[in-house]
């Protein structure tokens, strides 16, 4: 049985899905498995996905879902004890995994990495330094996500209980960080082990309205369950 289940989610990836791909196949830690969600892709994703053999379980689903529900179907089909989660755009550096589950031993949940930016073509950009934070984070977070998606590894049971909300289709990661931070540490990696791909068709750069409609929602929930107990929320409202 594989320690990690990487669980890659895929609607019309091919462009950058070898680059991905490869970046797991190249991790200093080998004990893993790719559980790959094709959303009904009409591209060459099929194909590039399927050619790397028996460590990829390939499932396509049988109509288009929403990004959160896909990544729910891939929850269940995780057989890991940890699961990691990687977009079809981004990249890992090859010790990712290994120091992550280094990480683990200190009790937090969820581990997650520092993160750079690429383009297109892998060069890397230069953008404003993030912020990291660790241990109780759930004001940090309200304030700003930031826990890039393809940075973390988590227990596999604890994602499975807390689960996407699938109303959102862009803040469903953020929603789970803040739900797990509630009861839970976070720590990191205090290295840049995940690229993050921007590009014309990444959600970051295509759905900017839908970013604050979906905010709006979010911080409007969690205002009405939670009143003034996270005053962090008042700085986005």
């Amino acid at each position: 049985m594989p320690t990690v289940s990487v669980i890659v989610n895929c609607y019309n990836g091919a462009r950058f899905l070898r680059p991905a791909l490869e970046s797991v196949l190249t991790q200093t830690y080998q004990n893993w498995e790719i559980v790959f969600i094709d959303n009904c892709s009409t591209d060459e994703t099929p194909m590039i996905a399927q050619s790397y053999g028996g460590r990829l379980r390939y499932h396509r689903t049988d109509r288009t879902l929403p990004l959160y529900a896909a990544r729910n179907i891939a929850l269940e089909q995780a057989s890991g004890e940890y699961v990691a989660f990687l977009d079809a755009d981004d990249i890992w550096q090859p010790d990712k995994l290994e120091n992550q589950l280094d990480r683990l031993a200190g009790g937090c949940p969820l581990i997650f990495t520092r993160a750079a930016f690429i383009n297109e073509a892998g060069g890397y950009l230069d953008r404003p330094g993030i912020h990291y934070y660790r241990g109780c984070v759930t004001s940090r977070l309200f304030v700003r996500n930031f826990i890039s998606i393809s940075s973390v590894l988590m227990r596999t049971h604890l994602a499975r209980e807390l689960r996407f909300n699938e109303r959102y289709n862009l803040l469903g990661d953020q929603d789970m960080w803040l739900r797990l931070s509630m009861g839970h540490c976070v720590d990191y990696v205090d290295e840049p082990l995940t690229l993050i791909r921007l590009h014309p068709g990444s959600t970051s750069v295509s759905e900017s309205q839908r970013w604050v409609r979906e905010r709006r929602d979010l911080y409007l929930r969690y205002l009405c369950r939670y009143g003034l107990r996270y005053p962090a929320i008042l700085v986005f409202i």
